[in-house]
């Protein structure tokens, strides 16, 4: 099965190792042909630790790294 990879912008790098990336997605409604813009929350594992708030990443789905942690970051696009 493949990985699903996202991309999306970190805003919060509260604990050593992990990040919140936030990804963004725009959907039209079926009726009413409107646009929404819809955001998902990650919580992705940073190996590194040099991901910082602003940085667009780009995240690959993974096993388990902990209870809610099923991401790691794959590239970053430093700003």
């Amino acid at each position: 099965m493949p990985r699903r990879v996202v991309s999306g912008v970190v805003f919060a790098s509260n604990s050593a190792n992990t990040v919140k990336v936030r990804a963004t997605t725009r959907r039209k409604h079926a009726f009413y042909k409107k646009y929404f813009t819809f955001h998902t929350t990650f919580l992705v594992h940073d190996p590194a630790g040099n991901c910082e708030v602003g940085d667009t990443v780009e995240i690959i789905e993974t096993p388990p790294v902990s209870k809610r942690k099923y991401w790691v970051v794959q590239d970053t696009n430093k700003q």
